[in-house]
C-alpha cells in the first residue's frame, strides 16, 4: 500500500522517488533500509516502526544514515543524508535518544507518529424479491 500511495503521506510527498527495502553495504555486511527516498538535495532513510521495539541510541535509523553516507561518498556525491522515523506507538524516551544522537552526530532525523484506521462493514444482502432477471 505504501509503495502505491506514498505521495499522499505528508513527510514522503516531497520526495522525488521512493524505494522499498533498499540494501546498502555497511561495515562487513549489509543494511536493508525500510524505505529509501531522494529529493533534489538529499538522500532520505526512512524507518517504519511498528509497536514499541527496542532502539538503543542511534539504533536502526543511525545505521541506515551511516550506510547511505558511505554509499554517497563512494559515488563522490556530497548530498545531505537525513532520516525519518514513522512509528505507530509513541515512545518519548526513544525519540529523545534518537534526537540526541542526531544532534551529537550532526544529522537530521524527523519523527512522526502514524495511525491507520480501517472501517469494515458488512454489505447489506439484496432483498430477493427485488432481484430482476
Amino acid at each position: 500500500m505504501l509503495k502505491r500511495y506514498w505521495r499522499m503521506i505528508p513527510p514522503l510527498r516531497e520526495l522525488d522517488s521512493l524505494r522499498v527495502q533498499r540494501r546498502f553495504r555497511y561495515d562487513d555486511g549489509y543494511v536493508v533500509v525500510d524505505l529509501y527516498g531522494e529529493d533534489g538535495r538529499s538522500s532520505v532513510a526512512i524507518e517504519l516502526k511498528v509497536g514499541t521495539g527496542g532502539y538503543g541510541v542511534g539504533g536502526q535509523i543511525g545505521s541506515y544514515i551511516c550506510a547511505i553516507e558511505a554509499w554517497e561518498a563512494k559515488r563522490s556525491r556530497r548530498r545531505e543524508v537525513r532520516g525519518i522515523v514513522i512509528s505507530t506507538v509513541e515512545n518519548p524516551t526513544e525519540e529523545r535518544e534518537v534526537a540526541e544522537w542526531a544532534k551529537r552526530t550532526g544529522h537530521r532525523v524527523d519523527w512522526y507518529y502514524a495511525a491507520v484506521e480501517v472501517t469494515l462493514r458488512r454489505a447489506e444482502a439484496p432483498d430477493a424479491s427485488e432481484a430482476t432477471d
